[in-house]
């Protein structure tokens, strides 16, 4: 994976999980699944980080996929992409 490649994955998993999180989203899907939810499902679709955990895997199993991540570096790749889109959220606040 190229630097460029990993730092669009960061932004990519950013957004999305900004989207997810905090906005509606197409056709305000994503805000009638947060009123939707309860309990820990609720919680987790709420918080950015969370949700940029999981939008993290799906984008990394996508690059493993077509042979982007080699099968033994998937978890190093898929916490790389987390770390950087958590950093980019806290960066956000400021």
């Amino acid at each position: 994976m190229t630097p460029l490649l990993f730092l669009a994955c960061v932004l990519a998993t950013y957004a999305c999980s900004l989207i997810v999180s905090k906005l509606g989203g197409p056709a305000g899907v994503f805000r009638l699944l947060r009123r939707k939810a309860r309990g820990s499902v609720k919680e987790g679709l709420e918080c950015p980080i969370c949700t940029g955990t999981w939008v993290a895997l799906l984008l990394t199993g996508y690059l493993w996929w077509f042979g982007h991540v080699p099968t033994d570096l998937v978890p190093v790749y898929w916490f790389a992409i987390t770390g950087g889109a958590t950093i980019v959220h806290l960066l956000d606040r400021f």
